[in-house]
């Protein structure tokens, strides 16, 4: 249970921060390319049973390909990712990796909060499983069902299934946002990113 209730993020301000929000994860990425998020070869032990026999994969906010790459090493050679991230540079990284292949991995740049997102780069009803890492706690909460019906039309019918894994309300990375002093917080249950100063830039 929390002390304190922690304080808003002034509207004005957040609204700000809202609206920029493609150019702090843009500035994010140039500063730390691919040396923040180590590979994710914990995807087999997590998933495994899920991604068995399946080929077909979109990874929605993928960041620098950390999750894409394992998952093409457990998934064979017949496998094929769909990834999108909201920063352009964050795809150019996906791009520039030493295993990229335009034949296993299309990446292109969208807005999972905007209708249809994902036409025109994910046929609909095409893919086996999603994966959804860290994504949706980096997106309002009300904005969030937008991107779950983006991913849920790119999904195949009855079989396709969405893997994520996430922050969870009262772990420890809340509880460092909501620590004393802080004032990271926009919206119940989501937060300004740590290394996003506050103040208007």
């Amino acid at each position: 249970m929390y002390a304190s209730k922690p304080r808003l993020v002034e509207q004005a301000l957040a609204d700000v921060l809202e609206e920029r929000a493609g150019r702090y994860w843009t500035e994010f990425y140039s500063l730390h390319a691919n040396k923040f998020y180590k590979d994710r070869h914990w995807f087999e032990h997590e998933f495994g049973g899920h991604l068995v026999g399946k080929t077909t994969f979109l990874e929605a906010g993928c960041g620098t390909g950390s999750t894409i790459y394992p998952l093409l090493d457990i998934t064979g050679p017949k496998s094929h990712v769909y990834a999108c991230d909201f920063a352009s540079t964050a795809v150019d990284l996906v791009r520039r990796h030493e295993q990229f292949s335009p034949q296993r991995v299309t990446v292109f740049e969208a807005d999972l909060t905007q209708s249809d997102a994902l036409l025109g780069h994910v046929p609909p009803a095409s893919v086996d499983a999603a994966l959804m890492v860290f994504v949706l706690s980096a997106i309002s909460p009300r904005k969030m069902r937008h991107a779950l019906e983006n991913v849920r039309h790119a999904l195949k019918d009855d079989v396709g299934v969405v893997c994520f894994r996430d922050y969870a309300q009262g772990d420890l990375c809340e509880s460092r946002m909501r620590g004393e002093g802080r004032q990271r917080l926009l919206e119940d249950g989501f937060y300004v990113r740590g290394d996003v100063g506050i103040g208007f830039r």
